[in-house]
């Protein structure tokens, strides 16, 4: 899987975030691929913080940050917590 089909892998995993339309996303991707998955994030305006691991692949949950303080900051939210 080269850099492109990393790209593709993001964009299809990751649409409803990319458009705006869910705060986050899960994007699993081969472990051998995780540091073309941080360079695509770097680039794509949305952040990933890797949730799991293991021998063959990768979870991140990918989330635009700044949706993700403003639901976060909602009474109905932070009464949740």
């Amino acid at each position: 899987m080269d850099r492109r089909c990393v790209e593709l892998q993001v964009v299809l995993q990751c649409a409803p975030t990319l458009a705006g339309l869910k705060t986050s996303n899960l994007l699993i991707v081969p472990k051998d691929q995780e540091d073309k998955v941080r360079f695509v994030l770097r680039h794509s305006g949305l952040l990933g913080y890797r949730l799991v691991y293991d021998r063959h692949r990768v979870i991140f949950l990918v989330f635009n940050r700044d949706k993700l303080i403003s639901y976060l900051a909602k009474p109905v939210v932070s009464l949740a917590v």
